[in-house]
Formats: C-alpha cells, sequence, structure tokens
C-alpha cells in the first residue's frame, strides 16, 4: 500500500477495535447492572453499536476517542433498547437502537472527537480548522436532520402506500406463530422442547445468572 495509506489502515484497525472491546465492556456491564445477568445478545449488540458509532470517524479520531465513543454508544444502544421494551415496539433485532441511535451517535462523534491533524493523516484534501473551530460539529449536525427528515418521509410514505394496498399487518394467527414459519418456511427459534427434555444434538442457550449457572439449565429443570 502506497500513499501511507498503511498507516491509515492501521490507525482505523485500533480504532475500531478499541470503540468495539469498550463498547461490549460496557454494555455486559450495563446488562448486569439493569438484569442481574451477563446477557451474551447485549454484550454483542454493544459491540455492533460500537462499530456503528465509530465507522464515521474511525480514520479521523483518536485511540482515545474512540474508547470514549464506544462506551457512549453502548449507553446509547441500551438506554434505547429499553426504551422501545417500554413502548412496546417491535424490534426483536435491536435494529433502531444499533443503527438509528448508534448512528446519529457516529456523526455526532465524528464533530467532537475529530482532529485537524487526523484529517489530514487521512489523506483528505481539507486544509482548515473546521474541527477545531466547531464548524465540522455544526455539519454532522445539520447532516443529522437532514438524514433523518429524509428516512421519515420516504419510509412514511412508503408504508401509506403498502397500508393502503396489500396491509401492513397480517392475520393475528399467523402472527402469532410466526412470519419465520408462514413467509419463509422455518423455525428460526428452533424446536421448543417438551417436558423439559432437550434432544442431545440440538444446543440449549446458555446465560450466566446470579448464581452462576446457567438459566436456560435451570428453566429446562436442570441444575448445577
Amino acid at each position: 500500500i502506497t500513499g501511507g495509506l498503511a498507516q491509515v489502515a492501521g490507525k482505523v484497525a485500533v480504532t475500531t477495535t478499541v470503540s468495539a472491546s469498550s463498547g461490549c465492556l460496557t454494555a455486559t456491564c450495563l446488562a448486569r447492572v439493569f438484569e442481574k445477568t451477563f446477557d451474551i445478545g447485549v454484550a454483542l449488540n454493544g459491540i455492533l453499536g460500537a462499530l456503528v458509532g465509530v465507522t464515521a470517524g474511525c480514520s479521523i479520531v483518536n485511540p482515545w476517542g474512540a474508547f470514549i465513543i464506544g462506551i457512549v454508544a453502548a449507553c446509547i444502544y441500551y438506554g434505547a433498547h429499553l426504551l422501545l421494551l417500554k413502548l412496546k415496539v417491535d424490534d426483536p433485532l435491536d435494529a433502531f437502537p444499533i443503527h438509528g441511535c448508534c448512528g446519529a451517535w457516529a456523526c455526532v462523534a465524528t464533530g467532537i472527537f475529530c482532529t485537524d491533524e487526523g484529517v489530514q493523516y487521512s489523506g483528505y484534501p481539507n486544509v482548515n480548522d473546521a474541527c477545531s473551530s466547531g464548524e465540522q460539529f455544526g455539519v454532522q449536525i445539520i447532516s443529522i436532520l437532514c438524514i433523518a427528515l429524509w428516512a421519515a418521509v420516504m419510509s412514511g410514505g412508503s408504508f401509506f402506500l403498502i397500508k393502503q394496498t396489500m396491509g401492513l399487518r397480517v392475520e393475528e394467527a399467523v402472527e402469532a406463530e410466526g412470519l419465520d414459519i408462514s413467509e419463509h418456511g422455518g423455525n428460526v427459534y428452533g424446536e421448543v422442547f417438551e417436558d423439559h427434555q432437550a434432544p442431545s444434538n440440538k444446543v440449549v442457550p446458555f446465560v450466566v445468572g446470579e448464581n452462576g449457572g446457567s438459566a436456560a439449565a435451570n428453566n429446562m429443570g436442570f441444575r448445577d
């Protein structure tokens, strides 16, 4: 790699890894505090949220900034996750908390943690003090508003047309059974175990409970 791009690639690898690590640790701690478990799903989503949060500025922020970005991203993800549960909004993959909320944080974080030296180091042709003067922060805020407005108008219009034609909701029976079965012909969650017996060839989800044991095993009648 010529033109100093190898150094830039190395920096990007460092900042993304640092952010993902701090995001994972933060999300794990939040789950432990509020849910009393070490939830692997929350930890992994903390990684994803932190990666989303640092991606916009991965080449122009310093590693210490990436560390903070990951922490804040995990907090934003987890807060949005709890908010959707409280509002009873169906988002089983936490797509909005991770990509929507943490994506907005990525735009803000770029304006906060970018440096003029980092911009030059990354090979951008801009030679100015946009980062240190706060101009870039203002640009990032405007970009969030523009993206949110565009997404709201386009998705709202699309959903309105769908509702007026084929409809947005399926029948209650299909909804209860699961669209994975009716639309895709398979159960993505696996078979429901009967009589609390787990087949030997099936993997049982493992979540560490307060007593250090497997919550899945305890729910199925097994004990440490």
